[in-house]
């Protein structure tokens, strides 16, 4: 039986829910080699078909009780292969009933066992990849206007004025005088005093003097 990759969804899935599919192909395709491995070795003891190096260290690893290299190259699991393949097949079976959760969206509504998956670690970096995009959008509300594609003015009403497109000088009174396009002295008298300034600068021209 052949099995097409997941297709991309340019972006718009879920990172969880891409993960899932992901990992119920790659399991199949999982299943599939180690069954085509064994009947390939069922094969060469049948006298079917001539050995080679492949089913050779196949058969090798198997007689001494370990799992074959091949497979552990595919997925790490269990060094006894009898233990190697009922973690695959159970986990081949979880994760047929994973992907039925997440099409009906109540995945992560249920307790999970990531001891049915394959890649457990991958699946927590797809979960806060999730989380951090749903906490982001959350505290973004007030500043990005999704409707129109930018930042949303409302909420920077005290910073930009957007009938003129430019900082709004209303508030921004204590710092810039927008009737004489200059520094508002006014409310910079507890930083700048003209008068003690020519005072200083008379009292400095007369120590230089001396």
């Amino acid at each position: 039986m052949k099995v097409a990759p997941p297709m991309e969804n340019a972006g718009s899935e879920l990172p969880v829910v891409t993960f899932v599919r992901l990992e119920h192909y790659n399991g199949i395709r999982l299943v599939q080699s180690i069954h085509a491995s064994l009947a390939a070795l069922s094969k060469v003891i049948r006298g079917t078909i001539l050995l080679n190096k492949e089913t050779r260290t196949l058969a090798t690893s198997l007689l001494q009780h370990e799992t074959p290299t091949q497979w552990q190259k595919k997925w790490e699991g269990p060094d006894d292969p009898l233990q190697y393949l009922r973690s695959v097949m159970s986990r081949a079976l979880a994760i047929q009933k994973w992907l039925q959760k997440t099409e009906s969206e109540s995945l992560l509504q249920d307790t999970l066992d990531l001891s049915e998956l394959f890649h457990p670690d991958t699946f927590l970096n797809a979960l806060r990849q999730q989380s951090a995009r749903k906490l982001n959008l959350k505290y973004q509300k007030h500043f990005y206007d999704k409707h129109y594609g930018k930042l949303n003015l409302k909420y920077q009403k005290h910073f930009y004025d957007k009938r003129y497109g430019k900082l709004n000088l209303k508030y921004q009174k204590h710092f810039y005088d927008k009737h004489y396009g200059k520094l508002n002295l006014k409310y910079q008298k507890h930083f700048y005093n003209p008068e003690v300034s020519k005072t200083l600068g008379i009292q400095a021209s007369r120590q230089k003097e001396t």
